[in-house]
């Protein structure tokens, strides 16, 4: 399939479907390669120089046509879609394509604008200069590495590298969250993410991995091995730096039920081990004194 422009303009797409039961076999979507493929399984080629979507309405409804107040996977709303494609190819060993902008509005949020560039291969992809923006709300990131972590043939080793920097109100995504979650986030205010490292073959390293909200902040750096092993898990002089403000203390606060915390705290802590045997060097700092603490924790046996 070859296009040099596709132009959508002014149409309204509403779909509405009855339940059905899932008769996909568990052996027809597991243990195969196929589901990464670039052309996802299709043996399709595609390759379109331009695709342009403008002032487009798109509905999709099981069962009922209803608008919920929260986000529900069944009845999906989108108004006024403007998306700007260009350079797509997609081909049995390829994908690529160059998402110039994408806005849409949902009915309790608007994308006011999103971009990224995707090139992929059956050993690698990569996502550069991933943009989203939705108001005040901004999201980048930029993500490389190969497609399998855990393959000794992944590209010579390959690391996935991530880099991504985020400025967010919690208040704004309040419509993809129910309000037993958000009653949690009710004090933060506009909170700064970042996070920097890369990960291969079993091992990981957190050069930066930052979250600030008002006076509260949390910062963590280190090396973690086996993270997706939840038995082999360990990590090396992983250093946490907390300083606890009024939004991390309201989150705190229902968990701990009756038990009284100070009205602000500064935790930094040294640690190396795994969940059986910790070493921990650190210190609590509060307006009501200070803790520290050296020395190792470490699992009896059988125990």
């Amino acid at each position: 399939i070859i296009a040099k422009k596709v132009n959508l303009t002014n149409t309204a797409v509403n779909v509405l479907t009855s339940s059905h039961p899932d008769t996909v076999s568990h052996s027809q979507t597991s243990d195969t390669n196929d589901l990464l493929s670039p052309d996802f399984g299709t043996g399709i080629i595609f390759e379109v120089a331009e695709l342009e979507f403008k002032d487009d309405d798109f509905s999709f409804h099981r069962n009922t046509a209803t608008n919920p107040s929260k986000f529900d996977p069944s009845h999906i709303a989108l108004k006024d879609i403007d998306i700007n494609l260009s350079d797509i190819i997609i081909h049995r060993d390829t994908l690529a394509g160059a998402l110039k902008h994408l806005s849409a509005g949902l009915p309790g949020f608007q994308l006011t604008d999103a971009g990224t560039v995707v090139r992929m291969n059956r050993d690698l992809f990569v996502l550069s200069g991933l943009h989203l923006a939705s108001g005040s709300n901004s999201f980048r990131a930029d993500l490389a590495g190969p497609l399998d972590l855990n393959s000794i043939k992944a590209v010579n080793h390959s690391p996935l590298e991530i880099t991504a920097q985020g400025r967010v109100n919690p208040g704004d995504l309040s419509y993809f969250f129910s309000d037993t979650v958000m009653n949690y986030f009710n004090r933060w205010e506009t909170t700064e993410l970042e996070l920097e490292g890369h990960y291969t073959m079993g091992q990981g390293a957190i050069k930066v991995l930052s979250l600030k909200s008002g006076n509260s902040q949390l910062s963590v750096k280190g090396l973690m091995n086996e993270v997706l092993d939840i038995d082999k898990i360990n990590w090396k002089e992983l250093e946490v730096y907390a300083s606890m403000g009024s939004a991390f203390k309201e989150t705190l606060t229902p968990f701990l039920k009756t038990i009284n915390i100070p009205p602000d705290a500064t935790v930094q802590v040294r640690s190396s081990g795994n969940p059986k045997r910790i070493t921990i060097d650190g210190q609590v700092l509060t307006s009501w004194g200070d803790v520290e603490v050296t020395g190792l924790a470490a699992q009896q046996a059988k125990n």
